[in-house]
């Protein structure tokens, strides 16, 4: 009987190579990216791990590929035809010089954008570079050897001191506001910026805010104490209440520049020391309204003149402050932070919840005996009262 053939037969074996390939036939994914790469111009080039940063890579490979990020020192050089002003890209290249300066001789003869970074430019009569860094038209450093792209997005760039009185001549020095104007570019200010999240006034800021004015300003007195050198931050005040903290970011202790960065995370800089604020805001505003307000609007829902219940408390001894502090957790209603105007807190309910527990309302399990005796020496004004 003739065998069946197989429908789907297995596929022949492919011939033998007569040796192994050599190595000119070898073309790996990596090779061929690497053979590419060498016919585009530089800006173009894929990246490479192992390739020096330059300025003719993107921003990325300076970062990456580079060691650090360009600190004093480091600059690019136009070696370009023409002028400077709105030359390609291309036409810088990186050198490395010593000194602050690019040249003892050099003079700082204006600003420009390269790949959408602000360079301060400087000419020394045949020479024209471009540092990162930071430099005021006297070629004294500003904000250190920070890239503008690493400074917090919570410092708000000064303009101009020609909207704050003055520039600060020593540490911890208040300066006035003006009309405040911000909003330069961070690599293109005159070096200061505002901290945002120690800013405030009466309308704005809170609790939170002048709590980091104060945890900040303590950092700042100790790590840059009045009288050192450089001077990098100062207070400010203005109408309306206003305060805040003005730094030259680059120039700060690390500690203190890292406290500023944490900022960006959590904008709180000490939970305990806004706990005490709170607190002592809280006792503030009790003092200077809160009771008053608590006592007439007790006042009005017993139906009594407020000044005769107000006598006749005093003379009895009442601790309006314990009846207070039981009637708002009773309550559950608590101060409220009004964002710049203090501390608030509803007292028609807390009157309403006080009263409540004068009427004979069971007092919560939590109450003590002092708190229960308080409420009983009140019923008993209020009874006498309404008699």
């Amino acid at each position: 009987m003739a065998r069946k053939h197989r429908r789907n037969p297995p596929p022949p074996a492919p011939p033998r190579r007569p040796g192994p390939p050599s190595n000119q036939r070898v073309s790996t994914s990596l090779a061929r990216v690497r053979q590419i790469a060498k016919s585009l111009p530089e800006r173009e080039r894929s990246f490479d791990p192992a390739r020096r940063g330059s300025w003719h890579g993107s921003s990325r490979d300076l970062v990456v590929n580079g060691e650090p990020r360009l600190m004093a020192g480091d600059v690019y050089k136009f070696t370009g035809r023409g002028t400077w002003h709105r030359a390609h890209n291309n036409d810088w290249s990186q050198i490395t010089l010593r000194g602050s300066n690019p040249r003892p001789n050099a003079h700082r003869v204006g600003t420009r954008t390269i790949d959408a970074t602000k360079y301060d430019i400087f000419s020394d009569g045949h020479n024209v570079y471009a540092q990162l860094q930071g430099m005021n038209r006297n070629g004294h450093r500003r904000n250190g050897d920070v890239d503008p792209r690493d400074i917090p997005a919570n410092l708000t760039p000064i303009k101009s001191w020609g909207y704050l009185s003055d520039p600060p001549e020593a540490n911890g020095e208040v300066r006035t506001y003006s009309n405040t104007d911000f909003g330069r570019s961070k690599a293109d200010n005159n070096g200061w910026f505002q901290v945002d999240y120690a800013t405030g006034s009466d309308y704005n800021g809170g609790s939170v805010n002048e709590s980091n004015y104060r945890v900040l300003g303590e950092m700042l007195e100790s790590a840059h104490p009045e009288g050192s050198e450089p001077v990098v931050w100062a207070r400010t005040r203005g109408g309306h209440g206003t305060y805040g903290i003005i730094v030259n970011y680059g120039d700060l202790d690390e500690e203190v520049r890292e406290a500023i960065d944490a900022l960006e995370d959590y904008p709180l800089m000490d939970e305990e020391d806004h706990s005490n604020l709170e607190m002592e805001q809280q006792e503030e505003a009790w003092k200077d309204w809160g009771e008053g307000d608590f006592i007439k609007e007790c006042a009005k829902h017993l139906g009594i003149d407020k000044d005769d219940f107000e006598v006749a408390c005093e003379k009895a001894g009442i601790s309006w402050g314990t009846i207070f502090r039981a009637a708002t957790e009773a309550a559950n209603i608590y101060w409220e932070d009004q964002s710049g105007g203090g501390q608030w807190i509803d007292m028609k309910r807390a009157a309403d919840k006080a009263t409540d527990l004068i009427g004979g309302e069971k007092f919560p399990s939590w109450v003590d005996a002092d708190t229960v005796e308080e409420y009983e020496k009140l019923g008993e004004v209020a009874a006498a009262l309404q008699e």
